[in-house]
C-alpha cells in the first residue's frame, strides 16, 4: 500500500510538471509573428534610392542586387518630382524615422495612403515623420505606377521573406530571450526592404516588438550554421533591445557614472551616432547578449568563429573599443550565475565592472 501512495504521488508531480510544460508551450504558441516587405515602405525606399544621397551612399541603401538596378531603371527619371527632392533633404537624418513610420500606413481601395489606428506613429517619440509628406506620395505613387511594379515583384519579395524566415529562425530567439529575461512579448513584426543596407531600428516602447532591418543573405558560400548565424545576429541585436533596455532603464544613475568618460569605450567611427552612456551601454549589451546566445545554440567550432567576428567588428569597424574585454566579463558572469538568474539579473555586476574600468 505505501509503494502505491509513492507512486500516486510521483504521478501527480509528473502530471504537475507536465501542465507546465503545457502551459509555457501555449504562451508561445499564441504569440504572433510576421515578416513583411510593407508595399508603403517599399514605396519610401524607392524613394530613398533614387534621391542624390541614396544613389551615393552604400551604408543607408543596398547598391548589390538585381533588384536595386531594376528601381534605377524603372523610377530613376522621377528623381526630380518634389517628393524625392523633399525626402532627399531628410534622408540623411531622418532614415529611420521615416522608414519606420511609413510602415504604419497602408493603401486603401482608392489608393489613398491610411494610417493604422492601433499606433500614432512607430519611430521614437510621438511625432509622425511621414504625415506632412502623404499627399505628395500619394502624387508620385499615381505617376510612377508603383503600386504596379510592387505587384510585379511580389514573387520576388515572397522569396526573401521565405529565405529570412529560415536563414533567422525567430522562434528560437524569442523563447531564448524570454527564458533569459523578464520582459515577456506577444507580437512580433520584422520589416525590411531588399533596398535597405547597414541601418537598423527598433522603438523599445512600443508595446509590440517591431524591428527594421535589411534583407536575408541571398548567395552566401557560408555554412548552413554561419549562415544562420550571420542572419540571426542582424534580426537578433535589434530585437534584443526591447529586453535589454528596459532593465537598462533601472540603472540609468550607474550606466551614466560607469560611462561618462566616453574615451574608454568609443573611438569614433560608427560609435560616433551614439549620443549618450544609455545609448553606448545597450549596443556593448545588446551585441554581448547576442554572442550568449551564440554560446547556446552553435557548437564550440562555429561559435568561436561568430564570438571572434563580431568582437573584431565591434571593436576595429563600429568603434567600441572595449568591446572584447566587456564581453570576456559578460561570458564569465553569464557561465557562473546560479541557475535561476537571469541575464537582466547580472546587469548591476557588469555596471559595477564598468566603474572599474
Amino acid at each position: 500500500m505505501k509503494s502505491f501512495f509513492i507512486s500516486v504521488f510521483f504521478l501527480l508531480l509528473a502530471l504537475q510538471a507536465f501542465g507546465q510544460t503545457t502551459n509555457a508551450e501555449q504562451a508561445f504558441r499564441n504569440v504572433n509573428y510576421s515578416i513583411e516587405i510593407p508595399e508603403v515602405q517599399e514605396l519610401i525606399f524607392v524613394i530613398f534610392s533614387i534621391t542624390d544621397v541614396g544613389l551615393n551612399d552604400l551604408l543607408m541603401i543596398n547598391h548589390n542586387s538585381d533588384y536595386y538596378k531594376n528601381v534605377i531603371s524603372y523610377f530613376g527619371g522621377f528623381k526630380k518630382e518634389k517628393i524625392v527632392r523633399r525626402i532627399g533633404k531628410k534622408i540623411s537624418v531622418n532614415y529611420n524615422e521615416l522608414r519606420m513610420d511609413t510602415s504604419n500606413y497602408k493603401f486603401d481601395s482608392s489608393d489613398n495612403l491610411v494610417k493604422n489606428i492601433e499606433f500614432h506613429n512607430l519611430s521614437w517619440g510621438r511625432r509622425d515623420y511621414l504625415q506632412k509628406y502623404l499627399p505628395d506620395l500619394e502624387v508620385f505613387c499615381k505617376k510612377t505606377q508603383f503600386r504596379k511594379f510592387y505587384a510585379t515583384n511580389k514573387d520576388y519579395y515572397d522569396t526573401l521573406i521565405n529565405k529570412l524566415k529560415l536563414q533567422a529562425p525567430i522562434v528560437k530567439q524569442h523563447r531564448w530571450l524570454e527564458n533569459n529575461f523578464t520582459k515577456k512579448y506577444s507580437n512580433f513584426r520584422i520589416v525590411f526592404s531588399s533596398l535597405s543596407y547597414g541601418k537598423h531600428a527598433t522603438n523599445s516602447a512600443l508595446k509590440d516588438v517591431v524591428i527594421f532591418v535589411s534583407s536575408p543573405t541571398e548567395n552566401s558560400k557560408l555554412s548552413k550554421t554561419l549562415l544562420e548565424a550571420r542572419d540571426t545576429r542582424m534580426l537578433f541585436t535589434e530585437i534584443d533591445h526591447n529586453y535589454v533596455n528596459p532593465i537598462s532603464d533601472l540603472y540609468l544613475t550607474l550606466i551614466n557614472k560607469a560611462f561618462k568618460e566616453r574615451k574608454k569605450w568609443t573611438n569614433g567611427k560608427y560609435s560616433s551616432s551614439y549620443k549618450d552612456e544609455y545609448a553606448v551601454f545597450n549596443e556593448y549589451m545588446t551585441w554581448s547578449v547576442f554572442i550568449l546566445y551564440a554560446l547556446d545554440t552553435y557548437n564550440v567550432q562555429d561559435y568561436n568563429i561568430v564570438r571572434n567576428q563580431i568582437e573584431t567588428m565591434m571593436t576595429e569597424y563600429r568603434g567600441f573599443r572595449n568591446f572584447k574585454a566587456f564581453n570576456e566579463k559578460m561570458i564569465v558572469l553569464y557561465r557562473d550565475k546560479e541557475a535561476n538568474l537571469l541575464i537582466s539579473d547580472l546587469f548591476l555586476e557588469i555596471l559595477n565592472w564598468c566603474e572599474k574600468q
